[in-house]
């Protein structure tokens, strides 16, 4: 089958304009992490030309869920519409946290339990970082907020991915990004400002129509 994957920054923006804490962009790791006791769910349909004898639709499922010492636990789901499902669970560490000075830098491995999975059944290893860039007059100022995002990975990553994550104001936020030998592009939107809002998403993988929905809460 034809694989085609990325990943969603997704994540509740507040009413101050900033990147939400970033699980992955549907499967490209960032270097963000959902805080102790936060958790993710979101669902993705993925429309694919019609290929003979293969799957014109996949439904990617994805949840995760944040733990003490810098620790992110997720898991994949894609179902195509015809063909077997592809899972995998997932592990990331935070090394380092962003500072006015550093990048945040997260290591993690994709695919632990060597599962059928995107692009073969190995684990895949990552280094991600990201920086956060405001361009705001004053301090504390409503954006927009830039988010530079690059990473190196193994197997599945395909080597260099990165990308550019806007929050152009409380409730729109935009990607666009290079992943696995693809580009991505996405526009989000937080139905409320308030924490935990549901948030539609839309965009292109590979030139390849998706839409979705998220929540994340982080305690």
């Amino acid at each position: 089958m034809r694989h085609l994957l990325l990943a969603l920054f997704t994540g509740a923006l507040l009413t101050t304009p900033r990147p939400a804490p970033a699980l992955d962009f549907m499967t490209m790791p960032t270097a963000d992490l959902l805080p102790p006791g936060g958790f993710y769910a979101g669902y993705y349909y993925i429309d694919i030309p019609d290929v003979s004898g293969g799957p014109t639709r996949l439904n990617l499922y994805q949840s995760a869920f944040g733990f003490a010492n810098n620790v992110e636990m997720s898991y994949l789901t894609l179902r195509p519409d015809q063909g077997s499902s592809l899972k995998a669970f997932n592990i990331s560490y935070q090394m380092e946290p962003e500072t006015e000075e550093t990048w945040a830098t997260t290591v993690g491995v994709y695919n632990v339990f060597s599962n059928d999975y995107l692009r073969g059944s190995k684990p895949s290893y990552f280094v991600a970082g990201s920086k956060t860039v405001v361009l705001s007059q004053e301090p504390g100022g409503r954006g927009p907020v830039y988010r530079a995002l690059i990473g190196y990975g193994t197997k599945s990553h395909r080597r260099w991915f990165y990308g550019l994550h806007s929050v152009l104001d409380p409730q729109l936020s935009a990607i666009a990004a290079q992943y696995a030998g693809q580009s991505i592009y996405s526009l989000s939107y937080a139905l409320q400002t308030k924490e935990g809002s549901p948030i539609v998403h839309a965009g292109t993988f590979a030139g390849d129509p998706f839409y979705g929905i998220s929540i994340t809460r982080g305690y």
